[in-house]
């Protein structure tokens, strides 16, 4: 197994518990405010979302992941803050109990297979 040199690549990551009486509907929303914002920020080269799926049961209760992908540090900075975003952060965080929010810089592992 050999790992790469990380690259300047910054994934910019939330991990989200909604409250429980955030309805559907109202996560729904979130979600459609929160992908506007990819035309907001032409620096985000790619989003990705989803809600957990997983049999483990280690979540401490976090439903959604959002993955933001940026070509720079800077670039996540700027995003994070822009008014734009402080607006949208506002709103979400009055619809969660937690965020973990994590920046970091991808490392890939070349796994041989034989």
């Amino acid at each position: 197994m050999e790992n790469s040199a990380p690259t300047t690549e910054v994934k910019h990551v939330l991990v989200v518990k909604f409250k429980p009486e955030t309805t559907e509907e109202r996560i729904d929303e979130l979600i459609k405010e929160f992908v506007k914002l990819t035309d907001v920020f032409k620096s985000i080269k790619n989003f990705i979302w989803g809600k957990d799926e997983s049999i483990a049961n280690m979540t401490g209760g976090n439903t959604h992941v959002f993955q933001l992908t940026f070509d720079t540090m800077e670039d996540v900075n700027a995003y994070i803050a822009h008014p734009a975003h402080m607006g949208f952060a506002k709103q979400l965080l009055e619809a969660t109990d937690s965020i973990i929010l994590m920046d970091y810089k991808p490392v890939t592992v070349t796994i041989p297979h034989a």
